[in-house]
């Protein structure tokens, strides 16, 4: 059987346009037409490549994680870039970074999680939660490590301390869409928040 022409966009292109829209308007307000304006492709040509709408946020939120999420995971489980705990302070270092971005993004996985959490699609659940548990995890395996080495407390909760950084995070990507001042605030609860981790 011969296959069709193959297509005239860029996969990833498309893909990075549609991430781009989501992450500014998030699910709901996010439409097709902003993403076939900026990409050039014919509304057709999207749906045969991507599918519909929740097909396309799917792909958009994988692209994400790879591009976004999985690089810092990888490094916060690098055990010969940091002594476990620079790795944590490094990842909130880059949060304090976004947060003082003047476009009030956030993060797509927390805005997501927020905005579609309790709709019951379990597809998009699972993958929200998978993007999540991938960040725990690495940021659990680094306070081990640094109660190994000596530099948090023996009787720290690396588990308990991963979920309340990860929920500072959540809490401060809503946060910021609202916030006048919103670099200051976010920094200085970011600078807690390591305070907190440190005096564990």
């Amino acid at each position: 059987m011969k296959r069709g022409p193959a297509p005239s966009y860029s996969r990833d292109a498309v893909l990075d346009a549609a991430t781009e829209v989501f992450w500014a308007r998030g699910y709901t307000d996010a439409k097709l037409d902003e993403i076939l304006e900026l990409t050039g492709v014919g509304r057709q040509s999207l749906y045969s490549g991507f599918g519909d709408k929740r097909t396309l946020f799917i792909q958009a939120l994988e692209r994400y994680v790879e591009n976004f999420i999985e690089p810092r995971v990888l490094y916060l489980e690098d055990d010969d870039s940091h002594d476990g705990l620079g790795g944590v302070r490094q990842l909130i270092e880059e949060w304090k970074q976004g947060v003082a971005l003047v476009d009030r993004r956030g993060c797509l996985v927390a805005n997501s999680s927020a905005e579609l959490g309790r709709r019951g699609d379990r597809e998009i659940e699972s993958h929200l939660a998978s993007a999540r548990q991938r960040v725990e995890d690495a940021l659990v395996k680094c306070l081990d490590r640094a109660k190994t080495l000596g530099t948090l407390s023996p009787n720290a909760d690396p588990t308990a301390i991963a979920r309340v950084a990860l929920m500072t995070a959540d809490g401060l990507s809503c946060a910021m869409k609202t916030t006048t001042n919103q670099a200051a605030y976010g920094v200085s609860t970011l600078d807690q928040l390591m305070t907190f981790i440190e005096g564990a």
